[in-house]
């Protein structure tokens, strides 16, 4: 599996284990964030360590996320993200609407 999810106090860890986020991937990886959002925790962090691409369905399913985290009174929360997609993320402006962190301790913090 791809996806290894960890509960915390008040919410979820989602550490994806992708090389390339692609189309297919994030429709897998979106139902697995709507099975927790039906949980409504308060914080969801999304660890990117191992993602090296990231398709442009995969950066509406971080902004649908935030939308419905926001609108729950939670948090969506984006760590270790390496250099080349945080220039993703940045050029996409999803660094104005979700949190990044440098690492998972941070995000939690």
């Amino acid at each position: 599996m791809y996806l290894i999810k960890t509960k915390i106090d008040n919410g979820y860890i989602i550490k994806i284990n992708l090389k390339r986020l692609d189309d297919l991937a994030a429709r897998e990886i979106q139902h697995e964030i709507n099975a927790i959002l039906e949980k409504e925790p308060a914080v969801l962090v999304l660890n990117l360590e191992e993602v090296d691409y990231m398709a442009s369905f995969a950066l509406s399913i971080i902004v649908q996320t935030n939308k419905k985290m926001k609108a729950a009174n939670g948090n969506l929360r984006l760590c270790c993200a390496n250099d080349l997609l945080l220039e993703v993320l940045k050029a996409s402006k999803l660094d104005q609407i979700v949190d990044l962190y440098e690492s998972e301790e941070k995000a939690l913090a």
